[in-house]
């Protein structure tokens, strides 16, 4: 065959103008990335180097060629990784910021509608602003994805409810239709509900939003067992594999290397946010998920989860309902509207409740509590307080003042795993800003006791 006709056409110029400086210098070709042409019109990605040779009393070149294809897509996994990280104390401190004042307005919204009693249109205002407020909940936890303190909050649970009550969610309304193959077995994963149910719902909507004349979406998910390098970069090992399949119109070639980097979107209304976001989030959960498409054949996203052991998988607890008690709490939050609001949640549970703005106040007060023999039942720290003591260092030096202290971690965003692993810290529970009352009410029920 005709080497130059291997080439992809760009490449061929700036090849044989390499060839006469090697003809005429005499020395080896630097490395050089280029495409070639597979039989079928297909490109390869490439390194070559060549070293001008005598070959039966001629003047050839020796040409050696290396498939880079698995080398790009490293490289490509980093950049993204890299891109994402860079995004990530920007989009954290908003998060953090904007989750304050979520809490506030949500805090409040919940105290409200049980002061007044809402009924009729009242109650519809109470419940549109709820949703919103839900709304904007969930565009602050897109934004933490990408922070590097946003720690999923993990579980063994069952894949599959989860598979399907997003899907059924994401398509009401619309005129996709979609197909559930996830088999009989319990698929168990180790994740987070909240950060996974995400990515399968942007998964789907983007499915819809790719055939606006209707079809049907296939959501796939069966247990597979992955060889070494047969799946990059994931180790070889048992996998919980999930499919998102739509019959729209497909991924141009152009795209499909784009479609994970942040701000990247084909939308004119379109963040950008969506796929990065499922990417994020798979890779700290330890899966990846990638995207395989051909043009006017649809699009099929595939996501791998590490398989858990079956028998860690826990059933479901019902959320309890809104559960009065008794005795002093203590608040430390630098941000007055969020403790304003939180103390009135807490007063209408029953509680007694009483604000600070760091973690040296909060000693200081919990100090005089004990002295003056009126312990506080609990006490509700904000894990990071600029400027100030915060949650973490704050639970070490309570633990050694009262070692029987109960303390619940609260924050909107950290650099550190804590709201994950708040147990190994000295907490006895987590509260994840923006929180409503009955999630108040929930958390200090499982740390206190009704007895308190």
């Amino acid at each position: 065959m005709d080497f130059m006709e291997r080439m992809a056409p760009e490449y061929r110029e700036r090849i044989q103008e390499r060839i006469r400086v090697q003809h005429e210098t005499g020395r080896a070709a630097p490395i050089m990335e280029q495409e070639y042409l597979r039989l079928d019109g297909s490109r390869l990605p490439v390194e070559t180097t060549a070293v001008p040779i005598r070959y039966q009393d001629q003047d050839a070149h020796m040409v050696f060629v290396r498939d880079i294809t698995e080398h790009q897509q490293a490289q490509a996994a980093i950049a993204n990784t890299q891109k994402l990280e860079s995004l990530g104390i920007l989009a954290g401190g908003i998060a953090h910021d904007f989750n304050n004042i979520l809490t506030a307005i949500l805090g409040n919204l919940s105290l409200l509608q049980s002061e007044i009693k809402a009924s009729g249109n009242a109650l519809e205002l109470f419940q549109e602003a709820q949703t919103a407020c839900a709304t904007a909940k969930g565009l602050s936890h897109q934004l933490l994805t990408f922070a590097k303190g946003g720690h999923p909050i993990v579980k063994v649970m069952d894949l599959r409810p989860l598979l399907k009550q997003t899907a059924s969610f994401s398509t009401r309304g619309s005129n996709a239709r979609c197909v559930l193959e996830l088999g009989d077995s319990l698929l168990a994963v180790n994740i987070d509900k909240e950060q996974i149910a995400q990515v399968i719902q942007n998964l789907m909507i983007n499915a819809v939003q790719a055939m606006p004349e209707g079809g049907t979406i296939t959501l796939r998910a069966r247990l597979v067992a992955l060889g070494a390098n047969e799946r990059s970069p994931l180790a070889a090992g048992r996998y919980v594999q999930v499919t998102v399949q739509d019959q729209g119109t497909g991924i141009p070639p152009l795209h499909i290397t784009k479609i994970f980097d942040p701000y990247f979107s084909t939308k004119s209304a379109g963040r950008g946010l969506g796929l990065a976001m499922c990417y994020s989030v798979m890779a700290k959960h330890g899966g990846h998920i990638c995207a395989e498409s051909r043009p006017g054949a649809g699009a099929t996203f595939i996501l791998h989860f590490p398989a858990a052991d079956a028998a860690a998988v826990a059933p479901e607890p019902g959320l309890p309902a809104l559960t009065p008690g008794h005795g002093r709490i203590l608040i430390m939050d630098d941000e007055p509207s969020v403790s304003k609001a939180l103390a009135r949640m807490l007063a209408h549970l029953g509680y007694q409740a009483e604000s600070v703005e760091d973690g040296q106040a909060a000693l200081d007060a919990y100090r005089r509590a004990m002295a003056t023999g009126k312990p506080y039942a609990a006490v509700i720290m904000d894990l990071t307080i600029p400027g100030g003591m915060g949650g973490k260092d704050t639970m070490r030096k309570l633990s050694a003042l009262d070692p029987q202290a109960r303390a619940i971690v609260s924050s909107g965003y950290s650099n550190d795993p804590i709201m994950s692993e708040y147990a190994s810290h000295g907490f006895s529970g987590v509260l994840t800003k923006p929180y409503s009352m009955e999630e108040v009410s929930a958390a200090l029920h499982r740390v206190i006791g009704p007895e308190k």
